[in-house]
Formats: structure tokens, sequence, C-alpha cells
């Protein structure tokens, strides 16, 4: 069992450092076993992929967040928060408080270019750039918020503020797009593709103002945008070397948007029985795609959709029988999700 166990482990070290891929073992699974003597040694140990030069290089290799990760980026996120108070607090006028949030951003983005280019990099000197980039563009982002608010009136701009929204959406997009093929950092190529699918639902919006249309083509809007989501993360993914993982969070924004609207329709739709019915298909769609994928992302958001449908389902259609029997069948109906959910996580998604 000792050495069943050891080389197991040696084939999942080798898997979490890319030296052996899956399709490198289907072959050997479909056939005879070799003769022992006709089998070449396999080395015992192999180097974890953090320590290996090329990953080391590449500080977007790693797709999950370590707690150093998460601190660096709360620290971004509190210098920014610092920067809006002083520009809203300063004497400065909207124009003023634009150039000074604009002008924050990019010495920020200069800062972390000047240091993110250097050759050794250590975590902390990552997670300082990260934490610089994140100021940087959540500043330029509010900066050129702030310009299209000034330059159309303010809110009585009505769907002339939509269309400067969406510019300035289209224009930072690509900013961070430019940025990121010098830089090469995941959140760069994350805010960039984000910013342009933002800037569909902003346009349709300015469009379509004041048409009093049904609420079905605010879900169909609502829906493209999932769709856009998802392909932009095809996109990013394939911009560089490391990033297949982005591809995934991309795909679970893109279901959370999807199924958001179906949902949305069932509630406020003059069609919420033909939504009703919709949704769940949806549902089974995105439990599909965590199989087919293996991934939990579209588990979790179908199951999450699943239960707020069930839950509403019991007290618009059985609110007759009484608020407890609502409850039980919600509680029975929650109970049948997480054993579902749990048992395709077991069978499907889960590495043992």
């Amino acid at each position: 069992m000792d050495e069943k166990e050891a080389l197991l482990d040696t084939i999942r070290q080798g898997l979490h450092s890319g030296l052996i891929t899956p399709d490198d073992l289907e072959p050997m699974l479909r056939t005879e076993p070799f003769p022992l003597e006709a089998q070449s040694p396999m080395p015992t140990v192999i180097t974890p992929a953090a320590e290996t030069p090329e990953t080391e290089n590449h500080p977007e290799a790693s797709t999950k967040l370590s707690v150093v990760d998460v601190l660096f980026y709360l620290a971004g996120m509190v210098l920014y928060v610092a920067l809006m108070v002083m520009a809203f607090q300063s004497s400065a006028t909207g124009p003023g408080r634009s150039l000074i949030m604009l002008a924050s951003g990019l010495c920020f983005w200069a800062l972390s270019f000047t240091i993110g280019r250097q050759v050794n990099q250590s975590e902390n000197r990552v997670g300082f750039v990260n934490a610089a980039l994140l100021t940087g563009s959540l500043s330029l982002i509010s900066g050129g918020a702030i310009a299209a608010f000034e330059v159309v009136g303010g809110s009585d701009g009505g769907s002339n503020l939509g269309y400067a929204l969406a510019l300035v959406l289209v224009i930072l997009g690509g900013l961070h797009l430019f940025f990121d093929m010098l830089l090469r950092r995941p959140l760069l190529i994350v805010f960039g593709m984000l910013l342009l699918v933002a800037a569909f639902p902003v346009l349709m919006e300015a469009m379509l103002a004041n048409q009093n249309l049904p609420f079905d083509v605010w879900t169909l809007i609502g829906m493209a945008t999932g769709v856009l989501t998802a392909a932009a993360g095809f996109v990013a993914a394939r911009t560089a070397p490391h990033r297949e993982g982005i591809n995934d969070s991309f795909l679970s924004l893109a279901g959370f948007f999807i199924l958001g609207s179906a949902y949305g329709a069932t509630l406020g739709s003059s069609y919420a029985a033909l939504w009703s019915i919709v949704l769940p298909l949806l549902i089974y769609a995105a439990f599909y795609m965590s199989i087919k994928r293996r991934s939990k992302n579209f588990l979790v958001t179908g199951s999450i959709f699943l239960v707020l449908f069930v839950i509403t389902i019991s007290f618009k259609y059985f609110a007759g029988l009484g608020v407890a029997f609502s409850l039980v069948l919600s509680a029975t109906a929650l109970l049948g999700t997480a054993f579902m959910a749990s048992a395709i996580h077991k069978r499907y998604i889960k590495i043992k």
C-alpha cells in the first residue's frame, strides 16, 4: 500500500505541476498494462509548479488567491476609497474631481508598470503591483464616470448620459487591454473585458429609454449580456499563457446573469408562466455544464437559483394552503437540492 500511495502521490504532483496531463493518462487506461520490466523508471520527486522557474516568472500562473493576495487587494481598495473621499472633500468642482481621479489612476498604473517590469518578482512585489493596478483601475473608472456625468450636464442628460457612459466604458476597456499587452496581469484583462461587456447594457438602456418596453425585452438584454460575458472569458483565457482559469470565472458570472435575468422575468414579466418553464430548463443546463466541464461554479449558481425558484413557486402558488405548508415545501425542496448538488459534486466534479 505504501508503494501504491507513493505512486498515486507522484501522479497527483505531476498533474498539479502540469508535467502530466489527463490526456497522457487516458491512453494508459484504455490499453493493457505494460510488463513490469518494460516500464521506464518514474521519478520519485516532481518539483511543484510554484517552485519551477517558469511559473515563478509568471505571477498569473495560479488562479487561486492566497491570504496575502487578498490583503494586498484590500489595501488597494481602501486606498481607492481614500482617494475618492479626498476628491469629494476637496474644493474642486466636478471636472476637478474627474481630473484628480484620472491623474491618480495613471500615476498608480505608471508605478505598477515600473515595478512590474522588473525581472525578479517576489510575492510581496507581485502583491504590491496588483494592489496598485486595482487602485489605478478603480480610479480611472470613477474619473471617467464623473467626466461623462459632467459633460452631459448631470442626471438631466437623459439618454445622452447613457451614451457618454457607454463611450467611456469602451475607451477604458480598450485602455486596459492595451496596458495588459505591456504588463500582462490578469487584473487588467478581467477589468478590460468586463468594461467592454458592461458597455452593451448601458448602450441598450440609452437607446431604449422612454420606450415603455415590456419587461421581457430587458430580460433578453440581461441574458445577452451573460452570453457576451461568456465570450469575453473565452477570449481573455487565450490572450496569454497561464490564463485558462479565467474562463471559468467569466462563465460563472455569465451563468449568474442569464439565470438572474430569467428569474427576474418569473416575477416581473407578463409572461411569468412561460419564464417559469424556461428557468428550470436553464438551471438544468447549468447542472449539465457543471458535469461537462467538471466545475462546481455552474453547480453553485444553478443550485442557488433552483432554491430561489422553488421558494418563489411555493409561496406564489401554494400560499392558499398556509404559510406553514409553504415553508415545509420550501424546506423539503432545499434538502432535495442539497442532496442532488452533493451527489453531482461527488460523482462528477470532486477529484478523488
